[in-house]
């Protein structure tokens, strides 16, 4: 087992199979499953096949494993930031119900995963069970590759397999036999079956029912695509995992998720790969039965969230899924009902105008199915027959044979509901029932509507009194409201489980946007045509008091105010609501644009439209720049010193938006206009004459009239005591039911210009406007249009390639629509609407709420399930077989194998070719030592002979060497001696490589021994590195750069250790060192970065961090314990920079406590706060604003150099009652996510702050976690 385990460390799979794995060897299970395990977690993929080929997986998938398995994914991997946001910060691990959780979310609310509805999984706690100690279980022999489909299949059913017994082991010596069974299920077309014959014990039940789907969705989830492969080749369907495995996949790459480029094409590429396989298998589906690859896209799959082929295809967006023919066909059935649907649609319009002749023109499927479907009958039951003969001897027979791969369409296709001819009242039904009919039903009325709302707003719609709306005004109003009624049915049915969800499935249709918008402007302009007119006064314009004032006055300060009489304001009122009702039809008729969606030459046209709206949005706001910039330039040169106003912005915008089109207003610009225009500014704006000239008018009281010119109890105003006068001249005809008040005098000698009120202002003739007017012009119709006309290209280029695809995509949504969608249409589908009300309550009442299918969802029976299921595996078998020799013949393997092959040949050759070589100089060293071993005896006789070597010499050592230990014993020594006497501390975070937010920043290594500066290290030669956003920063807030400088210069500029103006450059820990230079030495040592990196300062930064903490309690009130002592909570932020959780805090130039604590909590509320700090939260804050210094000192932060490094001090406001406890927290400034984090010991936070919560604790006594 040792050897397997190195074997698997080494990744050397050739020797596992050629020496660990033989024939006289045995092994205990349960160790193998430790081994898959590991093997698993590395993603060692030919060890996971090999050792499923010895272990059973029903044994292997413990709820404990699965729970290992997700609680054991990497912290940089996508699949951990994806449970991270789902657990319970409650719990220390995953559970189960987390990772259904996540699945719904990646899926949709549609899907409902069995980790979610299923209470075996949903309830369990992890914590318990990963604490708690595996069971061991034994496994049986080598299982056949070809068996476990069949075997499995036996588990599913009674949800129990019988297991061997405990004593029995794995043997190599099944290898043969195991191979001669994988090599025939892959060498003939159909999977061969042969008995199991091993000992057996009673039944048990296995944690999970289909083991490799729990594998496969965590190796989709973890992005392993063999690894998913492998296990998809386990699996209990085929094309339901493919297009699950699709839809999580691409939506893991949502930016909510992760933004690296290079992780979300590998993602994209696996996703795809699984559509392939999904498109495939259907195929061959399609290929060998086309009735059953149709029940496959509609049956229900309890075992991937109770959904159907078909509705995972749609939610996964895969075009060329649902484009396949079988698809299709199944949407084409489904549109025509039970009616042929090769006659004609004349015949159809004809019968819906006509009812009573769709007996003679309509032709239903089952009158020219009939015959044909019971000569089917007889020949199946004759094969039957035939096939019942071969069950006796199974062995050596294919699935084809025994029945497998044909009963399955002799029970699906025996439907009696179908076998008899329809009787009249069945032939309507089904005629009415069709979604074509309802379709073709709708439009006709849809047309009728729209002509008859066009009617109403072009030749009937006058300002009416209330009592006298004309009949087709109520009927359109009542139309309108069954169009609302049926939108409200369509949001409540959508196929979700959250209201939260089908409000965002239904506006996520652009159609059902349009819809609500037509609605809801038809609302306010029919509530403008019969709101009560008594209660509408309104003030006269400036427009028109210039004029009546250019009429009646030539010396007079003046203000005007004037009632509006009723007919008049009916009259506005009406004008109102015709232009929001127009509005309402124009929409009404874009409506019909969802309707060409059915025709084939105008559906992608419609995708094309809506491709180029988005790129037209784009690039709507890149003009609006080119718009905005000229247009503001253009009439602040031409008409200076407006007044604001919403006009002006109109005024501002209209002339360059149409000169992009060609209108240049070129007369304006060069003065060509003057004598219908005026330059005097009084004329232009009388408004503003009024305003500066008018006399006070005062009530009675002393207080101002209202906007109508009389005071609050109805008497007169008065000007300087005299009462209201009419002038004289005043015209009696102008507004005869008007009421006309003045307030004047001739006191002031301002005279009113005689000119036209209606003329407007003149430009200012410049000669830059024209030149201006080029450039833009170039700019606009010239460079800007034609990227836009290359945009719309490259849009219709993609669609028109895709065309088909497209179009028969549009199919599923509308002819679900239409099959849900009742078949009466508006206005009388209000009928339709009280029956299924009154349905409804009848179920809830009867409390039958049960789903019996219908023609996109069905259910089978059991045995019908698992019929299709084989027989969807044995066609992906094909798949896959056809895939393989498709991939052998490709050239790129070929040349590959090619390579490979004549790699292996060449070096065998080379070593054939040295062989003689290698022999003779073998040859020549034995040779070689012989000689010198003679020589060598010869020397030694010699020596004793001549009394030379009686003893043998002794090398005396030196003595001042000392060895590489002692060295290093020395040197540990040394720093061990120094660590003490900086308090035990050494920086760590500030030591690691890259540099904080600079990737190719790599600091110089520095190893342990090396850290302080005390220590001598001549080869020290640390990279010098300062930001540029810290070089260019602006003076004041963050020092020059001094590395330059002379050691004067930084003296005269700099006083580090003290007092610097209004900057501390002083040190929490004493006098820090400068180096010769003069610059600032780290006080806790090397870093292997000098410069200043990401920091503003030299010397310390100080910075101030606020931690609010409070005990962590029970929804009950009590305190959560463990270990006996109460359980910590502090509020954590979300750095936006880094993605880490650190503590509330921000930099400061100083290290004195006056006024800190203002400060620390002023850093809380616009970190964890942002702009919801309600004044409960500042009256809950202000409760516990006496905090308590618990860390004032070095901060190990990753952007620490050798020159700058962090001094931080740390503020806990705790609150020992529950103040705090309904405060309402939201991300405030550079913060992603903020909330109540578990105080632990073992916390992973942003620079230092894991030690201030370590502080924390020990402060307070809390549990460490």
């Amino acid at each position: 087992m040792n050897q397997l385990k190195l074997a698997l460390a080494w990744n050397r799979i050739d020797v596992v199979r050629e020496e660990i794995f033989t024939e006289d060897k045995s092994w205990d299970s349960k160790e193998l499953e430790d081994i898959l395990l590991t093997a698993l977690m590395q993603n060692k993929i030919d060890f996971v096949e090999l050792l499923m080929d010895y272990i059973h997986l029903g044994n292997f998938v413990t709820k404990k494993r699965l729970l290992e398995l997700y609680n054991e994914v990497p912290s940089n991997h996508l699949l951990y930031r994806i449970l991270l946001a789902q657990k319970d910060k409650d719990k220390a691990t995953v559970s189960l119900a987390t990772v259904g959780e996540a699945i719904q979310n990646l899926v949709g609310d549609f899907f409902n995963p069995l980790y979610l509805r299923d209470a075996r999984y949903n309830a369990l706690d992890s914590d318990t069970i990963l604490a708690r100690r595996p069971k061991t279980t034994r496994g049986g022999r080598r299982l056949k590759r070809g068996m476990t489909f069949m075997r499995r299949e036996e588990s599913s059913d009674s949800e129990t397999e019988e297991v061997p017994t405990d004593t029995a082991v794995i043997s190599t010596n099944d290898v043969g036999s195991a191979i001669n069974s994988k090599f025939l299920s892959t060498s003939k077309n159909k999977t061969q079956v042969a008995p199991h014959t091993s000992s057996r014990k009673p039944k048990r039940v296995y944690d999970f029912d289909w083991p490799a789907r729990e594998l496969f969705i965590w190796a989709v989830l973890m992005r392993r695509s063999e690894l998913a492969l492998l296990f998809l080749r386990e699996e209990k369907y085929a094309i339901a995992p493919a297009l699950f495995a699709s839809i999580i996949l691409r939506n893991m790459t949502h930016q909510t998720y992760t933004i690296d480029a290079e992780v979300i094409e590998e993602t994209q590429q696996m996703a795809r790969e699984f559509e392939g396989i999904a498109i495939g298998v259907l195929g061959e589906c399609f290929t060998a039965d086309e009735f059953k690859s149709k029940t496959l896209l509609i049956r229900v799959i309890p075992s991937y969230g109770e959904t159907t082929l078909l509705q995972l295809a749609v939610e996964a967006d895969n075009k060329e899924f649902v484009s396949h023919q079988a698809c299709q066909n199944l949407l084409n059935n489904i549109w025509w009902g039970k009616m042929d649907e090769l006659q004609g649609e004349w015949r159809l319009l004809v019968s819906l105008v006509i009812p009573p002749l769709l007996f003679a023109l309509i032709h239903f499927r089952n009158e020219e199915e009939l015959l044909e479907r019971k000569l089917m009958r007889q020949k199946r039951a004759s094969r039957k027959k035939r096939m019942k003969a071969l069950e006796n001897n199974p062995v050596g027979t294919t699935l084809d044979e025994r029945g497998f791969n044909n009963d399955t369409a002799d029970d699906l296709e025996d439907d009696p509901t179908e076998d008899e001819v329809l009787t009249c009242g069945e032939k309507i039904v089904a005629f009415f029932n069709a979604p074509k009919v309802t379709f073709m039903a709708n439009t006709i009325f849809y047309l009728g509507f729209l002509l008859l709302f066009t009617y109403m707003m072009v030749c009937d719609f006058h300002p009416n009194d209330v009592a006298s709306y004309t009949a087709v005004e109520i009927i359109v109003a009542i139309w309108v409201i069954t169009l609302f009624i049926e939108e409200l049915r369509q949001f409540w049915v959508a196929e979700t489980n959250s209201f939260k969800m089908k409000i965002v499935n239904y506006f996520s249709d652009v159609w059902n946007l349009v819809d609500i918008a037509t609605v809801i402007l038809f609302v306010i302009g029919f509530t403008l045509r019969i709101i009560d007119h008594e209660s509408i006064v309104t003030q006269l314009t400036y427009n028109r008091r210039e004029e009546l004032l250019a009429e009646s006055l030539d010396k007079h300060d003046a203000w005007l105010y004037y009632r509006k009489t009723d007919d008049e304001i009916v009259e506005d009122r009406h004008q109102y609501s015709r232009v929001i009702l127009s509005l309402a039809l124009m929409t009404f008729w874009f409506r019909i644009l969802h309707i060409f969606s059915v025709i084939r030459a105008l559906g992608p046209k419609l995708v094309m439209i809506g491709r180029m709206i988005k790129d037209l949005l784009s690039f709507g706001l890149i003009l609006a720049v080119f718009t905005a910039a000229f247009g503001i330039a253009q009439h602040a040169i031409m008409y200076p010193n407006e007044q604001p106003s919403a006009v002006l912005v109109y005024d501002i915008l209209r002339m360059p938006y149409w000169q992009m089109y060609g209108e240049l207003f070129l007369e304006d610009l060069e003065g060509q206009n003057s004598d219908s225009c005026t330059d005097d500014k009084l004329c232009f704006s009388v408004k503003d004459f009024l305003e500066d000239n008018a006399i006070n008018r005062t009530c009675a009281d002393g207080s101002l009239p209202t906007v109508l010119g009389v005071c609050s109890d109805g008497s007169t105003p008065s000007c300087y005591g005299n009462s209201f006068v009419v002038p004289a001249g005043l015209p009696e005809t102008a507004f005869p039911d008007g009421e006309f008040v003045f307030c004047y005098t001739n006191s002031s000698g301002v005279d009113i210009p005689e000119c036209d009120p209606d003329a407007p202002r003149c430009p200012i003739v410049n000669r830059v406007v024209p030149i201006m007017l080029g450039v833009y012009i170039l700019f606009t119709q010239i460079l800007m249009f034609n990227l836009l006309i290359a945009m719309f290209s490259y849009t219709f280029t993609l669609v028109q390639e895709n065309t088909d695809i497209h179009w028969k995509f549009q199919q599923y949504t509308m002819v679900k629509e239409y099959y849900t969608r009742p078949p009466i249409p508006p206005p009388f589908i209000i009928f339709n609407h009280l029956a299924l009300f009154i349905r409804f309550i009848y179920r809830k009442l009867k409390d039958n709420n049960q789903f019996t299918g219908d023609d996109f969802m069905m259910s089978l029976e059991e045995q019908h399930e698992k019929q299709l299921a084989l027989w969807e595996r044995i066609n992906f078998e094909d798949y896959s077989r056809k895939q393989q020799i498709v991939e052998e013949s490709s050239v790129e393997f070929k040349v590959t194998k090619s390579k490979n092959d004549l790699d292996c040949l060449t070096s065998t050759t080379e070593a054939m070719g040295n062989l003689p070589v290698l022999y003779d100089r073998v040859q020549q060293i034995e040779t070689r030592l012989n000689q010198t071993g003679e020589a060598l005896n010869w020397i030694m006789h010699a020596m004793a002979s001549s009394k030379m070597g009686s003893k043998p010499p002794l090398l005396k050592q030196p003595e001042d060497e000392v060895t590489r230990q002692e060295v290093l014993d020395a040197e540990e020594k040394l720093f061990n001696s120094w660590k003490a006497k900086k308090g035990g501390f050494v920086h760590i975070k500030c030591r690691a490589s890259p540099y904080w937010k600079a990737a190719k920043i790599s600091r110089f290594p520095v190893p342990l021994t090396k850290v302080y500066w005390e220590i001598d290290w001549s080869g020290y030669q640390p990279v010098h590195y300062t930001s540029d956003v810290i070089l260019l920063g602006k003076e004041g807030f963050i020092d020059p750069d001094i590395s330059k400088m002379s050691k004067t210069e930084i003296e005269l500029k700099f006083r580090f250790n003290q007092q610097d103006g209004d900057i501390c450059r002083a040190s929490f820990h004493g006098a820090y060192q400068l180096n010769n230079a003069g610059i600032p030495l780290n006080p806790f040592g090397r870093t292997g970065l000098s410069g200043r990196g990401n920091l503003g300062r030299w010397g310390p930064n100080h910075a101030l961090d606020a931690i609010v903490s409070r005990w962590k309690r029970f929804p009950n009130g009590d305190f959560e314990i463990k270990n006996d002592k109460k359980v910590l909570e502090f509020i954590g932020v979300k750095r936006t920079d880094v993605e880490e959780w650190s503590l509330p805090g921000l930099m400061t130039d100083q290290k004195n406590k006056d006024g800190k604590e203002a400060v620390a909590l002023s850093a809380i509320k616009e970190k964890a706060f942002g702009d919801c700090m309600t004044p409960d939260c500042q009256a809950a804050l202000e409760s516990i604003a006496h905090p308590v210094i618990i860390y004032e000192g070095y901060c190990d932060d990753p952007r620490n150099t050798d020159n700058a490094w962090v001094e931080t001090l740390a503020y806990n406001f705790h609150d020992e009652g529950e103040g705090t406890k309904d405060l309402n927290l939201k991300p405030g400034v550079k913060v992603s996510k903020v909330g109540w984090i578990d105080a632990s010991s073992d916390l992973l936070l942003f620079a230092g702050h894991g030690m201030i919560v370590q502080k924390l604790i020990q402060l307070h006594d809390a549990a460490t976690g």
